[in-house]
């Protein structure tokens, strides 16, 4: 899954997505004025990333974002269909239950497979995490 993060952040700065990190930070910035949970989260990678830069550390503002921020800004500047989705509302689908595998593992407080619902749940994750693994090649 960190590995699926790290290169998600990654293919934000690809060439053919018009992107610059300016305009990655701007959005950013844009969004740490939501009075909101994800509001914070940008004021906090903002705030981070500002931190290390006095402290002469240069790391790329990729770095400092989360999966959810990563998705979201996915979606502000309509990349999903730079990896194949066919809109929206199939990435938003597909990336909520990659969502909810990546906090179960990166918070393992309770088991994975209680059931077979859940058993059900965790694969059709893992199948998305694989699909989006295959989009992400497929486009770098």
């Amino acid at each position: 899954m960190e590995e699926l993060e790290r290169k998600l952040g990654n293919s934000l700065l690809r060439k053919d997505f018009d992107l610059t990190i300016d305009s990655i930070i701007d959005m950013a910035r844009e969004l740490s004025l939501k009075e909101n949970d994800e509001g914070t989260l940008f004021k906090d990678s903002l705030k981070r990333y500002q931190q290390d830069l006095g402290n002469n550390t240069h790391l790329s503002f990729v770095e400092y974002l989360y999966f959810s921020q990563l998705i979201l800004l996915f979606k502000k500047f309509k990349l999903y269909e730079k990896l194949g989705y066919k809109n929206r509302s199939e990435f938003e689908n597909n990336m909520s239950k990659l969502k909810d595998i990546r906090n179960i593992v990166a918070h393992p407080i309770r088991s994975l497979v209680t059931d077979r619902e859940s058993l059900t749940s965790l694969w059709k994750g893992i199948e998305k995490i694989n699909e989006l693994n295959a989009k992400l090649k497929e486009t770098i």
